[in-house]
């Protein structure tokens, strides 16, 4: 694999699923606001709440879909990598040669949408840990495969 691998379109739901929580209450916060100012006799209030709710709720799922466009992964012959952020883009690069461990984790909500999160651990405190969030679970133990060999399943 010598080209980033994009994450599967399950993460894409994943991540509006973490981002979500925060939109969501602020534009339940602003459609609440719109009502009351609608009662309270204040319509250009609660047009404007409203119109700001659609916006929150557009901006949640715009910045869900570049976060899930962003995320790429790729394992080299001497290299693990990981590219991700939308505003700050970061590219870390970690030697084969300085993993210590591989962890496959997944929550109830991941397991149940087939996606895992696998973090390669370094060794070295100067080298940081590479996490490929939201990844099928066959990639997820090809990964810890490839970079353990003696592990085998």
């Amino acid at each position: 694999m010598n080209e980033f691998q994009p994450l599967p379109p399950a993460a894409k739901t994943i991540i509006r699923l973490r981002l979500g929580v925060a939109y969501l209450l602020v534009a339940l916060m602003l459609v609440v606001f719109s009502v009351v100012a609608a009662v309270a006799g204040a319509p250009v209030l609660a047009v404007i709440a409203g119109v700001a709710a659609v916006a929150v709720i557009a901006a949640w799922w715009i910045s869900s879909t570049l976060i899930y466009r962003a995320y790429g992964w790729m394992l080299t012959a001497e290299t693990v990598e990981m590219r991700s952020g939308v505003i700050v883009h970061r590219h870390m690069v970690l030697p084969r040669s300085r993993v210590q461990n591989v962890t496959v984790s997944a929550g109830p909500v991941a397991r149940s949408l087939g996606v895992t999160t696998v973090i390669v651990h370094s060794a070295g405190a100067r080298t940081p840990n590479i996490a490929i969030p939201d990844v099928t679970a066959e990639v997820g133990d090809f990964v810890r495969t490839s970079l353990l060999p003696s592990v085998r399943t």
